[in-house]
């Protein structure tokens, strides 16, 4: 009889310069059985060190009030794991500021006045190569981005639908429920984007969207 393989174990490493909000966050992350704290620290330059001794699958990054620092964290946190999701952890966040994150290499950006379920969700996204962008946030991209016309202006109403599906972790099926059309279609729609910005994953996609890329043809 053959043995079902054990599911995956996503490795995370925490970056925070809050001490009890980083062991906090770490107990909740750690009760999960599929996930685990590989490691924590306080800086860019701790996390650097401890990506090139032990790789992990998902870095979380808070950027809070330090906005300067934080693009800082991710510009060398990215080139250290360079196969990792970057999930950035933010209070609030502007528009020109997410873009900014996006194009530095983050794959998903969570607003810290979610529950604790959501960030659950957003990192087990990231970690399987989806992007993750706070609907609020995605909201205000898409309608009021820095620079004036919609980054989803070129599109059709329902590609700005799976997009915004797309960006919320929303399966093909459910994105598919969601707006009415079969599992095929939104293939289909998916396809068709991923051929209008060159990309090839999901997590590329929608920052080729939030980028503008959309637009160029």
């Amino acid at each position: 009889m053959s043995e079902t393989p054990e599911a995956r174990t996503v490795r995370l490493l925490l970056v925070d310069g809050n001490v009890l909000f980083r062991e906090s966050l770490a107990s909740l992350l750690d009760a999960e059985p599929d996930l685990a704290v590989a490691g924590q620290c306080a800086s860019a330059q701790e996390a650097a060190g401890l990506l090139a001794r032990s790789p992990v699958d998902v870095v979380l990054v808070s950027f809070d009030g330090w906005t300067a620092a934080g693009f800082a964290t991710i510009a060398t946190v990215r080139p250290a794991a360079p196969d990792a999701g970057i999930l950035v952890l933010a209070a609030r966040m502007e528009p020109h500021d997410a873009v900014r994150a996006l194009r530095l290499g983050v794959c998903g950006i969570f607003l810290k006045d979610n529950h604790a379920q959501k960030l659950i969700a957003a990192v087990r996204m990231v970690a399987g190569g989806h992007a993750w962008i706070d609907r609020g946030l995605l909201r205000a991209l898409a309608e009021d981005p820095p620079g004036g016309a919609s980054r989803f202006g070129a599109l059709s109403d329902r590609e700005q639908k799976v997009l915004r599906a797309l960006a919320e972790g929303r399966t093909n099926r459910r994105i598919g429920e969601e707006i009415g059309a079969s599992e095929a279609a939104v293939k289909r729609t998916l396809q068709h984007l991923f051929e209008k910005t060159g990309t090839r994953s999901r997590a590329a996609l929608v920052r080729a969207a939030l980028e503008g890329s959309l637009g160029e043809r």
